[in-house]
């Protein structure tokens, strides 16, 4: 079985200081869905092609924080600034999922 690329994404993990101590943002995803669906993630998606206007070629850190810029703002209804975002860690979906993620 061929192994399925693994797609450019990016994902945000928001933190704050709650008066109970650190909380963090997750998310729901749809029951429906068949990806993962009803799983608690952080809010992010796939880099579109829109993230990369206005972006010096293999400037991926950038790229990144577009995608993780916009999709806050898609999914949780945040308006992040990119600049504020740091880079935390690199994840890739396993080679044995038929579904793969670079993010």
């Amino acid at each position: 079985m061929p192994i399925a690329p693994a797609i450019p994404s990016a994902s945000v993990i928001i933190l704050r200081d709650g008066p109970r101590g650190l909380e963090i943002l997750l998310l729901r995803r749809n029951a429906k869905i068949s990806f993962h669906g009803g799983a608690w993630v952080f809010p992010g998606g796939k880099v579109d092609t829109a993230d990369h206007e206005q972006v010096t070629r293999g400037n991926e850190l950038e790229v990144a924080r577009r995608a993780a810029e916009r999709e806050a703002r898609e999914e949780a209804g945040l308006n992040l600034r990119g600049a504020s975002l740091r880079p935390f860690s690199h994840w890739t979906t396993p080679e044995s999922q038929p579904k793969r993620f670079c993010t």
